[in-house]
């Protein structure tokens, strides 16, 4: 009897919590999986992108370098390892261990903002480095001296910003370092002014003096070619304009010489084709309706309309004229005119 009741015990705590373990076991194992295969992966696809070769001239890539580290593998790596946390995530909510689920959840939710203050770290060392090789290479001219400390001072100055901005990003307290930053300022605010003075003074007059000639004809050349550039754009404008007018008056031209012909060859003789005259007269600027030997002329421009030519060459052709309003139009009515 003990022993049947020691077996359902056991039965009953299998069915319960053999689903969940194997659930649990299940994610362990995907994310091993998925992480080795996403590790492969980026780290691959970003020494081929040459990610390395980029960053091995840099401090962030030298520091690596000196521990026989890639940022490709550190990069890979790092994306495994948050693989690997939120398959354990999955596999303790799977076991109901709640405590654990809650510790790595939280974990889970500040992993944003860790990443985001470690991609801003990244690229602004790259930037610090980036604007001390330029400094440097704008000191060439000076002592060795002078520009290796101008290359340190502006490396130093934007690396220790951007490390304060990261881990602010972090969420880590960054009180410590304004008030490091403050002392560091007070003591070191008179030194760099003495040394920016004499470098202007000493090390930058020969650059001045060899390249302010060349940066003055530079100057005004640019601002040459910008004004020039504006003022040909504006003279394109206008010349466009001007064609638009000419072609609108050449038109216009045309219209009026064509008036004036037929004008002169309406008052001269009769037409044969009364009709066909008519609509070249008039064109878009009336309506034409013949009917019975009748004509029916809806004026659509009456400040345009030829009235002069249209009525002579009515007239002339044996027509008699009067003016009427049909549906709120006006109409210039013709008929043959009583023998």
């Amino acid at each position: 009897m003990v022993d049947q009741s020691l077996i359902q015990v056991i039965s009953n705590i299998l069915s319960q919590y053999a689903p969940k373990i194997l659930g649990a076991l299940i994610a362990l194992v995907l994310g091993w999986i998925f992480g080795k295969l996403t590790e492969s992966a980026i780290t691959s696809l970003l020494r081929k992108l040459g990610l390395d070769e980029t960053l091995k001239t840099t401090v962030l890539g030298k520091a690596l370098e000196r521990s026989k580290m890639q940022i490709s593998s550190v990069i890979g790596t790092l994306v495994k390892w948050i693989i690997y946390l939120l398959a354990v995530l999955a596999a303790s909510e799977a076991l109901g261990l709640e405590a654990l689920s809650s510790i790595l959840r939280s974990v889970v939710l500040y992993l944003p903002y860790f990443l985001g203050g470690i991609i801003i770290m990244i690229l602004g060392l790259l930037l610090a480095d980036f604007l001390g090789n330029f400094v440097g290479a704008m000191t060439e001219g000076t002592s060795i001296i002078l520009s290796r400390a101008l290359v340190f001072i502006t490396k130093a100055t934007i690396g220790f910003a951007i490390i304060i901005i990261s881990l602010s990003v972090m969420k880590i307290d960054v009180t410590i370092f304004y008030i490091l930053a403050k002392a560091l300022a007070s003591g070191l605010a008179i030194g760099i002014a003495v040394g920016l003075g004499i470098a202007f003074g000493w090390g930058f007059k020969d650059i001045i003096a060899k390249n302010a000639e060349n940066i003055v004809r530079s100057l005004g050349i640019t601002l040459g070619k910008v004004h020039e550039a504006r003022t040909i754009e504006g003279l394109k404008a206008r010349i466009k304009d001007l064609e638009r007018e000419i072609d609108t008056y050449r038109k216009r031209v045309e219209t009026l010489e064509a008036e004036r012909a037929l004008t002169a060859e309406a008052l001269s003789k009769p037409v044969e084709n009364l009709e066909e005259v008519l609509t070249r007269v008039i064109g878009d600027r009336g309506r034409i309706v013949a009917s019975r030997g009748r004509y029916e002329i809806e004026i659509l421009n009456p400040q345009d309309f030829p009235w002069g030519p249209v009525i002579l060459l009515l007239q002339n052709n044996g027509y008699s004229v009067w003016f009427t309003l049909k549906d709120n139009k006006c109409i210039l009515m013709a008929k043959p005119s009583l023998p």
